[in-house]
């Protein structure tokens, strides 16, 4: 970063901070309400939730199914059932 860059950087800094020192002079609140970063945060933390809810239901729904369906005889169960034969 060159020196200009720099400055300029400086600069803005100074500005705003000057902005802020005399908004709470006058009173104002600093940052009262949510901003638009805060509001798409938490948007973006509703989309995570909810796409991994939608898989949580399909494999608890196909849980739910295998718990409470009649019990299949599984492949080679029927030869082991009886010993004595």
């Amino acid at each position: 970063m060159n020196v200009r860059h720099m400055t300029t950087a400086a600069i803005v800094v100074a500005t705003a901070t000057a902005a802020q020192w005399s908004a709470a002079a006058e009173g104002a609140a600093i940052g009262e309400g949510m901003g638009v970063l805060t509001i798409a945060f938490l948007a973006l933390g509703a989309i995570v939730i909810i796409a991994q809810v939608i898989p949580a239901m399909v494999i608890f729904g196909s849980m739910l199914v295998e718990l409470f369906s009649p019990k299949r005889a599984k492949m080679g169960d029927e030869k082991k059932a009886d010993p004595a034969v």
